[in-house]
């Protein structure tokens, strides 16, 4: 029971990292992420000084955005690992 649940469990694992790649390799969803990165450093850029709380928005969207991105890497890397362990078995 238990290794069947394990079982299930990589092969969601293989189907997750397997999604995550779709999207990484996406070229559509490469041109979003860096138009967006794109518009937040612009934004922060062009904003003033005094504008501080401007400048940490912008700042905070910037990790927010790259989270995204390291979540997908992860998810993908998991996915791989995921699929070596279903193929040793």
């Amino acid at each position: 029971m238990i290794k069947q649940e394990r079982q299930e469990a990589l092969q969601k694992e293989y189907l997750h990292g397997k999604e995550a790649k779709q999207l990484l390799e996406s070229p559509a969803f490469s041109r979003a992420i860096e138009a967006v990165r794109t518009d937040l450093i612009e934004g922060f850029i062009a904003t003033s000084w005094r504008k501080r709380k401007h400048r940490e928005e912008a700042h905070r969207q910037l990790q927010l955005l790259q989270r995204i991105t390291d979540k997908l890497e992860n998810e993908l890397g998991t996915g791989k690992l995921a699929k070596k362990r279903l193929e040793a078995k």
